[in-house]
């Protein structure tokens, strides 16, 4: 089956606690559920999993709204965990791609891009870089302090490849561009690089999520205006 996933993202100054909740569904029914509204067969509005398929519907349609598919994300996935203990779950995502959905073509009676069908450039975004998760129950181990304090990577609190690819396939959509963004020098926003991200000391990203960085204080690298 495939899911239906809702995210709620707490923010970290409220100290609220990021939730997410999913429901599984039948490739055949999604159509149904999300453009029509329907319940699955084995579903009801009375079981937890049919409470939040009819949460996300009411969700979908809110003010009279029909909303749509945006940005399809394809990665190949690796996850690394104990198998007697999920203290440390590592997954790695590779060959991450954002595609545009809206107004693509879709086989008769399916709810997303017909991916057989051409796919023009402009519809798709290659990430440039892998994506580690840590997910810890406890306190990180000393070999998890190593990997992440490594310098092979670079730490970006948050990042959403959904934002991602809403930022650079539909730019005019965001009122405001994902905090990782930086100037292009051309009027417009555009990812930051490894290395600008892994200089914490950049005023423009420190100055657009300071809670993430630390008091130390640095010119602006060449090449970037933080204002």
């Amino acid at each position: 089956p495939l899911f239906v996933e809702r995210k709620v993202h707490g923010e970290l100054w409220t100290g609220n606690k990021s939730v997410k909740e999913r429901c599984p569904i039948d490739q055949g029914d999604l159509s149904a559920a999300l453009d029509l509204g329907r319940m699955p067969p084995g579903l009801t509005k009375d079981d937890k999993s049919g409470a939040l398929l009819a949460s996300i519907q009411s969700f979908l349609r809110e003010g009279g709204k029909k909303q749509v598919p945006m940005v399809r994300t394809q990665y190949m996935r690796s996850a690394y965990q104990e198998a007697t203990s999920n203290a440390v779950r590592i997954s790695i995502d590779t060959d991450l791609k954002m595609v545009r959905e809206r107004g693509a073509p879709r086989r008769e009676g399916d709810w997303c891009r017909d991916m057989a069908a051409p796919l023009p450039p402009c519809d798709v975004v290659d990430f440039p870089y892998a994506v580690l998760e840590v997910k810890l129950q406890d306190e990180p181990a000393p070999w998890v302090n190593e990997l992440t304090e490594g310098g092979m990577l670079v730490a970006v609190p948050k990042f959403s490849k959904f934002q991602n690819g809403m930022a650079l396939l539909y730019p005019s959509k965001l009122r405001n561009s994902p905090w990782w963004f930086l100037p292009d020098g051309k009027g417009g926003m555009t990812p930051a690089n490894f290395e600008e991200m892994a200089d914490t000391r950049d005023p423009y990203l420190e100055k657009a999520n300071p809670a993430f960085f630390g008091e130390a204080k640095a010119p602006a690298p060449a090449g970037r205006n933080p204002s």
